[in-house]
């Protein structure tokens, strides 16, 4: 029997995340929800086919819960923002040259989830932070892991967002 690829989605009942969860399930993942309570969720269902989206009682500030739902990642993606669509795309195309990641979006930056990006630090090889700016998020998240797994930046600052390959490609050799 195939095994599918597993996407964890933090946020996936929001404006942004509901589209996420929807293109991911169409592509065949098992999409886990992660979020404050599956109650306000329960709509997305629907977007797959039976067990295919799962919801998830992970709150962004419960760091079991959040190890739960980014469980068996090698690579984590720390995003926020408008950075998260363009990080969700090259995640899955990782996802499918077989790497194993994990996306933790950030839906507010304070106070700062230094304990639950600790938590991820202890079994993820790697975290890659895509940002639209000079590099301040990664040195939070430096700062967080503390040294348990290696940490990549990517600033980008310009006006625009960054191409997708640029962050598949950071992937892609966090996970050598």
């Amino acid at each position: 029997m195939a095994t599918r690829s597993v996407a964890t989605v933090f946020g996936g009942s929001g404006f942004i995340g509901r589209y996420v969860v929807k293109r991911l399930a169409r592509k065949g993942f098992v999409v886990r929800v992660g979020g404050r309570g599956p109650e306000g969720a329960m709509f997305l269902k629907p977007m797959g086919a039976v067990g295919q989206v799962v919801l998830l009682a992970a709150p962004v500030t419960n760091d079991a819960a959040v190890h739960r739902a980014v469980e068996g990642a090698d690579v984590v993606v720390v995003s926020f923002g408008i950075t998260s669509r363009v990080a969700m795309a090259a995640i899955e195309a990782a996802r499918a040259r077989g790497v194993k990641v994990g996306a933790a979006r950030l839906v507010i930056t304070w106070p700062f989830p230094a304990g639950r990006l600790r938590e991820i630090a202890r079994t993820a090889k790697a975290i890659v932070v895509p940002e639209l700016n000079l590099g301040q998020m990664v040195l939070e998240v430096q700062r967080a892991v503390a040294g348990c797994a290696k940490v990549t930046g990517l600033p980008h600052a310009g006006g625009t967002v960054h191409e997708v390959d640029t962050i598949l490609n950071a992937i892609l050799e966090a996970a050598r």
